[in-house]
């Protein structure tokens, strides 16, 4: 799983479950707990981010996008390999060197980067 990515204010990704049962990726602190989900913030770089790297994942049957932009996860797993492709893209994008599209691609299919590989 790639490093927690957290912010210059302590936000950081975290799955959370609805009292459904569905998965969605949520920003977090340790103060407030659950905050704003993943896709339902526009026009900041990280969320701008991570639309563009988890939207391949709605192709999936069981990974659906609601009318508000946010993602929902029928299964822990898929989700949990969500949360490892937002953790990758956005410390990809706060090093400032871009993934290249083979290695978000192969993440969201389950790829897990080698220990110590960079972009």
């Amino acid at each position: 799983m790639a490093k927690r990515y957290t912010d210059k204010d302590g936000m950081y990704l975290e799955v959370f479950e609805d009292h459904s049962g569905a998965c969605h990726l949520s920003w977090c602190d340790d103060e407030d707990g659950e905050g704003s989900e993943v896709g339902s913030l526009c026009g900041d770089p990280e969320n701008d981010a991570l639309n563009r790297a988890l939207t391949p994942m709605v192709n999936n049957e069981f990974i659906t996008r609601g009318d508000d932009g946010t993602f929902a996860f029928d299964y822990i797993m898929d989700a949990k390999r969500a949360l490892s492709l937002a953790n990758a893209t956005l410390n990809s994008l706060a090093d400032s060197k871009p993934w290249p599209q083979w290695a978000i691609d192969a993440t969201a299919a389950g790829w897990k980067a080698p220990k110590g590989w960079k972009p």
